[in-house]
């Protein structure tokens, strides 16, 4: 069986990984234990990753895949919206729902960023509006407010210096995706 090349299908297949990822991510945040370490094939080595890599860095990996999956299309944007509009009925409606998945997914992760890291000890008391607007707040690793073992709390990844310069990112990334995807979306005529 010869695997199907055909520009639609390498289409189909570039706008459907960012919103696997994306539920991937949305997965983890919300069950920090399914994900504890990532081995990378062909090196054999296995990376310490958490559900707090996820929460710091799946904004701005979500925003890369959509730049990508807008930005990298060998077609200019006629032939895509041209592709687009002959694509079959169920085929369009997929790609719809995956830029769709991908604009959730980003909200929810930047979300989640804000409502489940706190400093140590802070999880019912520490302020949230706090990582927007003070820039005294010393950088921290921060404790993971949905009960995890002691070794991946260990394992979290430090916050920027300050905590407002992430979070800042942090929304910065979400509200890229979402142009990016608008944007994808009027590229292809969907709205």
């Amino acid at each position: 069986m010869v695997a199907d090349t055909s520009w639609d299908t390498r289409f189909v297949r570039r706008q459907f990984y960012p919103a696997v990822v994306g539920v991937v991510g949305c997965a983890v945040a919300r069950a920090p234990t399914l994900l504890t370490s990532i081995k990378v094939p062909g090196l054999g080595i296995s990376l310490a990753i958490n559900a707090g890599y996820v929460l710091d860095f799946g904004p701005l990996v979500l925003f890369l895949l959509a730049a990508v999956a807008l930005l990298w299309d060998p077609n200019a944007a006629g032939t895509a919206r041209k592709q687009f509009a002959e694509a079959a009925h169920g085929r369009r409606l997929l790609l719809i729902a995956s830029v769709l998945v991908v604009m959730v997914a980003a909200i929810f992760l930047t979300l989640q960023f804000f409502l489940l890291q706190a400093p140590p000890g802070g999880c019912d008391s520490f302020n949230r509006l706090r990582y927007l607007y003070d820039i005294g707040l010393p950088a921290f690793q921060p404790e993971y407010c949905i009960g995890s073992a002691a070794d991946m709390q260990n394992a979290m990844p430090w916050l920027l210096y300050p905590p407002a310069l992430e979070s800042w990112l942090q929304i910065a990334a979400c509200l890229g995706t979402l142009s990016l995807s608008i944007r994808q979306l009027k590229t292809w005529g969907a709205f």
